[in-house]
């Protein structure tokens, strides 16, 4: 990284429960020095507290007005998504947006888009999955024909909300909240990144998304759908708040092979058409936080070097709410 330009940004981080925690402290590791907090007043998560070298403001516009802020990461609520970013680009700056893009394609949606199409600063999505070594890894052998021709594919997330932030009563996490964006078709569209960037962007989907009233949330906490990808390939993907214990992973089929993750093991294996199989890749769960690392080193790179761009884009955020809004419908 050109640590020398790097180290000159000033960042701002809206939002700091345990994502923007994460990336607060990510930010000052990679070098920033300095950096602004945007927290509601009056009642913060008291989880998280700030060291003493970042500056703490109640409002992105604070921070704005009181300095040449170059870039936002933009994690609260996942229905504050789109205005704060678009916020953020019309006074200027960078912005890295957490998933999902936002609670539905609206207004405040349309008007990110054509605030980024005007603007010359980066509009990154914080999707990680695309840096853990085993998505990573399978993109790549699908690239390369590893397993010859995708036939079809799946992946799948299936947790438990109680159990992820046990600080807090979960019923009023953003999660759980319709009015927040929550619920766990929107809340957990990492998977629905991951085909899209394997197998090119969605051409349609069907599909479900329900309240089972297993962990007593208003919003959905099950969601079953597929997708049509090009060249006639499909994808199946589920998403849930209410199986213990977790379950993750994903299954490439092809006509000379499939590769099988499993997030337990942290294996990645390669089966080959004749049934030998081998192990590509070993990921185990000591590498979460590598991949929020790698992909904001990829966000402030792109600021700073403009040659290539590195971070997953707008644009994917858009097309995975598109996809959420048909199964929704």
């Amino acid at each position: 990284m050109a640590s020398h330009k790097v180290d000159k940004l000033i960042g701002a981080v809206v939002g700091l429960g345990s994502i923007g925690n994460r990336h607060m402290y990510n930010l000052l590791n990679l070098g920033i020095k300095k950096l602004y907090v945007v927290r509601r007043l009056g009642s913060p998560n008291n989880q998280f507290h700030p060291p003493e070298n970042v500056i703490v403001t109640s409002t992105l516009e604070k921070a704005i007005a009181e300095d040449v802020v170059d870039f936002v990461v933009v994690s609260n609520p996942s229905a504050l998504h789109a205005a704060t970013a678009t916020e953020a680009i019309q006074n200027g700056c960078h912005v890295l947006i957490e998933k999902p893009l936002g609670g539905s394609l609206g207004r405040q949606e349309t008007e990110l888009l054509a605030a980024a199409e005007k603007s010359q600063s980066v509009c990154a999505m914080a999707y990680c999955m695309r840096y853990h070594l085993a998505y990573l890894t399978a993109k790549n052998y699908v690239d390369d024909g590893r397993i010859g021709r995708v036939l079809y594919a799946k992946a799948w997330f299936e947790g438990y909300l109680p159990d992820w932030h046990p600080w807090e009563d979960y019923n009023k996490s953003y999660a759980a909240l319709v009015d927040q964006g929550g619920g766990v078709l929107r809340t957990l569209d990492h998977e629905l990144d991951f085909m899209n960037w394997v197998l090119g962007p969605a051409l349609r989907a069907t599909g479900k998304a329900v309240n089972t009233g297993g962990i007593g949330i208003e919003a959905d906490d099950l969601a079953m759908y597929s997708m049509e990808h090009p060249n006639q390939v499909h994808s199946q993907v589920t998403a849930a708040f209410c199986r213990r214990p977790q379950s993750r992973g994903f299954c490439f089929v092809g006509t000379a092979g499939q590769l099988q993750f499993d997030w337990q093991t942290g294996l990645l294996k390669l089966t080959h058409k004749d049934g030998g199989e081998s192990i590509v890749a070993e990921a185990g769960q000591t590498e979460t936080n590598q991949m929020y690392v790698d992909l904001m080193r990829d966000f402030l790179l792109d600021i700073v070097d403009t040659t290539q761009k590195r971070s997953a884009p707008l644009e994917a955020g858009l097309h995975s709410l598109r996809i959420i809004e048909q199964i929704s419908a």
